[in-house]
């Protein structure tokens, strides 16, 4: 086998890979005694048709296969012969194939990039000690007593806070705001609609109107809508609303008693002190994750090189996918991606090439620092997925499933390089603080 290798690009090579008769014959000869002995041909029994018969009925499907295993087999050859970093395969061209004159093709292969790694030990990363104060763990502790508020109805007016049921219409420029707004949607009228009377406000200046109203009060309000309102089409657009008052719940707080009942301590202190142990373990992590954008940020600057194409490409995808996920399925969010099309795909590709960027260099430093990822420690990882989806799913789904689910991908890809590349930002981490 004679190969020649040919620049095409930043991190692109082509293979031109040419192998003698000599060397294709054996594959040749060993699928060619499969097709005799397992074609079917009309008037012979299975493995009885003469080699002549089974090569004229069959020949175009011998040949790919053979084609398919020797391109195979001579990749492998190649790439092992020129010490090659293969990231992917883009393209198969010019194969030229007999079984007399042997075989030639034309491998496109992306190679993982080459480059020098900046000092990595004892990074410039800004160590920040988290504490919690007693004023956090006070606001937290109201946050969770109101967070336990039951309502109760009242013949009382609106107070600031209380949860109102009203019935409203509106109307603009003459005409009810539906047929003069098409896309105004709830905002146009409500019957037995709940809303608090607190900010976020539902329309603005709405507060302001139910604040001391009664049961069966009726009232009118002109809106002009801001020009950043939620709702684009009722940007600027004036309206009147005409808004009565059906019920009205105010919040009881729950007492100390019925707070610790609630929650499952037996005193307030234990309760605080749990407070303060979730702030702590919040604060920590938020300053882990700074830490962590702070180190990945100086690698990326410090270390610039040219990317797999076809890498990049798969890994913009797979972030698209990700965003597409996160955004959901709602009509709102299908016309959000739809006006910002443009905006999702430059930020999937700018993130995706700071990812492929990042895993080269963290990969690299793994090398060089002996960090592996070992096959007790994926199995973890394996068990916490298959019991988050659990918890999230109608199903439950075991660690063995879980394997063979990522087995059917790239999955168990992912998840090695993503343990391999946490296990190395937290070495640097340590090694900045030591």
């Amino acid at each position: 086998m004679k190969v020649e290798t040919q620049k095409a690009g930043d991190c692109r090579l082509k293979l031109i890979i040419n192998a003698g008769p000599e060397e294709t014959r054996p594959d040749y000869e060993k699928i060619t005694r499969e097709y005799v002995k397992h074609g079917r041909v009309p008037g012979f029994r299975p493995g009885k048709a003469p080699l002549d018969v089974i090569t004229r009925r069959y020949q175009r499907e011998m040949d790919e296969d053979v084609r398919q295993q020797l391109i195979a087999r001579f990749y492998r050859q190649a790439v092992e012969e020129q010490k090659l970093d293969v990231a992917n395969i883009v393209d198969v061209s010019d194969v030229l194939f007999s079984p007399g004159t042997g075989i030639s093709f034309v491998l496109t292969v992306d190679v993982a990039p080459e480059f020098k790694l900046p000092k990595y030990q004892k990074l410039p990363i800004k160590i920040n000690t988290v504490s919690v104060d007693e004023a956090g763990v006070d606001q937290s502790m109201a946050t969770l007593r109101n967070s336990l508020t039951r309502y109760e109805a009242t013949d009382t007016p609106v107070a600031e806070g209380d949860m109102v049921r009203i019935d409203y219409t509106a109307t603009s420029g003459g005409k009810p705001l539906a047929e003069a707004v098409a896309d105004s949607g709830r905002f146009a009228e409500g019957t037995d609609f709940w809303m608090q009377a607190a900010e976020p406000e539902f329309v603005p200046g709405i507060n302001g109107v139910l604040v001391g109203l009664a049961v069966n009060d009726t009232r009118e309000l002109d809106v002009k809508f801001p020009k950043d309102f939620a709702n684009e089409a009722l940007r600027g657009v004036k309206a009147q609303y005409t808004i009565t008052v059906k019920a009205v719940s105010r919040g009881v707080p729950p007492t100390d008693e019925m707070l610790l009942q609630m929650t499952g301590f037996e005193s307030l202190e234990a309760l605080r002190e749990r407070v303060r142990e979730n702030l702590q373990d919040r604060a920590e992590q938020a300053e882990n994750r700074r830490q962590r954008h702070e180190l990945t940020e100086y690698l990326l600057k410090k270390c610039e090189f040219p990317l797999p194409q076809s890498v990049v490409a798969a890994e913009t995808r797979r972030v698209l996918r990700h965003m597409l996920n996160e955004m959901g399925q709602s009509a709102e969010d299908s016309e959000f991606i739809e006006k910002n099309r443009e905006a999702i795909l430059s930020n999937s590709a700018s993130a995706a090439k700071s990812q492929v960027q990042l895993n080269y260099i963290l990969k690299a430093i793994a090398d060089a620092e002996k960090i592996e990822v070992s096959e007790e420690e994926v199995s973890s990882h394996i068990a916490m997925m298959a019991e988050y989806l659990s918890t999230r799913g109608p199903e439950k789904i075991t660690p063995k499933q879980m394997r063979e689910r990522l087995e059917g991908g790239d999955g168990m890809v992912l998840v090695r390089r993503d343990l391999l590349n946490d296990k190395v930002i937290e070495w640097l981490l340590a090694d900045a603080k030591a």
